[in-house]
C-alpha cells in the first residue's frame, strides 16, 4: 500500500513539472440551438344558420351565419387556415365551393409546407341535421392542393350533383347522406349531371368513408385518371346505373361497402363496379394496385363487376360475397396480373349466370389495345363458386382449393387441383352456407376456413 502511493506521488510530480503529458478532457462537440419556430395556430370557428352573422369573428358565442363566410379563400379577417376546423350547427346551407378563379395554384398558403396533422381543413356537423346544397371544386385542369374534409353532412335532392372535384388534390368524405335524386320517376330520365359524386379529369388524394349513398345517375364516378383514391365501409344502392363507375389510375382501394337494389335504367348496363377504361379509348390509361376486398354486392339487376376492358396490374379481389345479379356476376376482361381468392359468388339461383375469364387478345375492332392479352397471368384460389364459371387456361397461372357448380370451360375441368364440385358436397347449399333459403350466403364451417367470403363483424347487424 505505501509503495503504491509513493508512486502516485511520483506521477503527479512528474506531471506537474510536465514530464508527462496530460490528455485534454473529451468534451461533446457544441450543439446548436432550436431554431425559434412560430406556434402553429389551430383555431375551431363556428357557424349557425339561425343564430349567426358573417361579422362575427366565428366563435362558438358568436358564430358565422353562411359556411361561405368559412372558406378558406375568403377575404376577410379572421382567415380559415390549414389545420382549422369549422363546427356547423344544424340547418341549412348553399352549396360549398371553390373554383380556379379564386383558388391558388402551388402559390401563397397553398404552397406552404405544413405538418402531416395541419395539412387539412375539416368541416364537421355539429348536429344530426345540417343540410348542404353541394360540394363542388372546379379547379380547372391542374392539381391544386385543397386538403379539406367534410364530416357528417346531408346532401339531399342537389340540383345537380351532390360533390364535384376536378383537378382535386385532398378530398375526405366521411359520415355523408347523399340522396340525389328524390322522385324515381325523374331518375329513370336523367344523365350524368346527377351523378351523387363525381371525380373528372385527374385527382388525387380522395376517400370516401362510412357515406349513405343513393338516388343519383351513378352512385360514385371517377373519370379520367385519378391516384391515391378509395371507397370504404360505405352503403352505396338504388342509383339510376352504377354504383361505383371508374376509369384509370393508380392505388385503388374499394374496400367493406354494402352495394346494392335494382338500378332503374337497366338499358344503361348498370354494374355494382365497373371499370370502364375501354380499349377503344386510349392508350396507357391503365388500372394499377387496385384491392377490391370485403365487399358485399347483391340484388343487381346487371352485373356484380364488370372489368370493361381495363389493364389492370396489379388486382387483389379477395373476401368479396356476390349474390343475386341478374346478368354476370363477374366479366372478367383486362386484368394482365391479379389474384382472386377468398370470395364467395352465388348465382340468382344457385348454379346460375357465373364467372367468366376471357382469353385470347384485344383485337382491331377494340382499339388502340390490339394485341394486349384480353386477361393474363391470375391466380385463382380459395374461392366459392356457387354459380357457374370458366376461365381461358391460357390467363391462368394457378387455379386450386376452389368449390364450384360447373366446372372451368376447357382445362383444367373437373381436375383442378385440390377443389371439389357441389355434386360431391352432400346437400350442397345446405352444407355451405348459413341461410340460403333467406339469402344469407355467409359460409358456414368448415368452409370459412377452407375459403370464400368473410367480412368484418358488422355482417352480424346486416350490414
Amino acid at each position: 500500500m505505501k509503495r503504491r502511493i509513493a508512486f502516485m506521488i511520483v506521477v503527479l510530480v512528474l506531471m506537474a513539472i510536465g514530464c508527462l503529458p496530460i490528455d485534454p478532457p473529451v468534451v461533446d462537440p457544441p450543439v446548436p440551438p432550436e431554431p425559434n419556430e412560430p406556434p402553429v395556430v389551430v383555431a375551431t370557428y363556428w357557424v349557425d344558420a339561425a343564430a349567426g352573422d358573417d361579422a362575427n369573428p366565428g366563435t362558438a358565442e358568436l358564430p358565422w351565419k353562411t359556411i361561405e363566410r368559412a372558406r378558406i379563400d375568403y377575404a376577410g379577417s379572421p382567415k380559415v387556415a390549414y389545420g382549422d376546423t369549422i363546427a356547423v350547427r344544424n340547418g341549412r346551407y348553399s352549396g360549398f365551393g371553390l373554383a380556379k378563379e379564386n383558388f391558388p395554384l402551388w402559390e401563397g398558403e397553398n404552397f406552404d409546407p405544413l405538418p402531416p396533422s395541419q395539412k387539412w381543413v375539416t368541416y364537421v356537423a355539429a348536429g344530426d341535421e345540417v343540410y348542404l346544397e353541394a360540394i363542388s371544386f372546379n379547379l380547372g385542369n391542374d392539381l391544386r392542393v385543397v386538403a379539406h374534409v367534410f364530416d357528417g353532412f346531408k346532401i339531399i335532392g342537389a340540383s345537380r350533383r351532390g360533390v364535384y372535384g376536378r383537378a382535386v388534390m385532398g378530398l375526405k368524405l366521411k359520415n355523408l347522406t347523399i340522396r340525389g335524386i328524390t322522385d324515381s320517376a325523374i331518375l329513370s330520365v336523367e344523365k350524368s349531371d346527377r351523378n351523387n359524386i363525381e371525380c373528372i379529369y385527374r385527382n388525387a388524394e380522395i376517400h370516401i368513408d362510412n357515406c349513405d349513398i343513393s338516388g343519383g345517375y351513378r352512385g360514385v364516378f371517377f373519370g379520367g385518371w385519378n391516384c391515391n383514391w378509395s371507397v370504404t365501409n360505405s352503403n352505396i344502392h338504388t342509383v339510376g346505373t352504377d354504383k361505383i363507375i371508374a376509369a384509370g389510375g393508380v392505388n385503388i382501394l374499394i374496400e367493406n361497402n354494402r352495394i346494392h337494389g335494382n338500378s332503374l335504367l337497366s338499358s344503361e348496363h348498370p354494374d355494382c363496379i365497373q371499370f370502364y377504361t375501354a380499349a377503344n379509348r386510349y392508350l396507357g390509361a391503365s388500372a394499377d394496385n387496385v384491392i377490391i376486398r370485403g365487399n358485399r354486392m347483391y340484388d343487381h339487376s346487371s352485373q356484380g363487376i364488370w372489368t370493361g376492358g381495363s389493364l389492370f396490374n396489379n388486382l387483389l379481389f379477395e373476401n368479396n360475397l356476390i349474390y343475386n345479379t341478374g346478368n354476370y356476376e363477374w366479366r372478367v376482361y383486362g386484368v394482365q396480373s391479379g389474384i382472386i381468392r377468398n370470395n364467395t359468388v352465388v348465382g340468382d339461383d344457385v348454379g346460375s349466370t357465373g364467372v367468366i375469364i376471357y382469353g385470347g387478345t384485344f383485337t382491331e375492332a377494340e382499339g388502340l389495345l390490339e394485341g394486349y392479352p384480353r386477361n393474363s397471368a391470375i391466380a385463382c384460389h380459395h374461392n366459392v363458386f356457387a354459380t357457374s364459371y370458366s376461365g381461358a387456361p391460357s390467363a391462368m397461372t394457378e387455379h386450386d382449393h376452389n368449390i364450384y357448380v360447373h366446372p372451368w370451360d376447357g382445362s383444367p375441368g373437373d381436375d383442378e387441383p385440390n377443389s371439389e364440385g357441389f355434386d360431391s358436397i352432400d346437400e350442397a347449399t345446405e352444407a355451405l352456407f348459413v341461410d340460403p333459403a333467406n339469402r344469407d350466403y355467409r359460409l358456414k364451417a368448415p368452409y370459412v376456413g377452407r375459403g370464400g367470403y368473410e367480412r368484418k363483424a358488422s355482417d352480424a347487424d346486416g350490414f
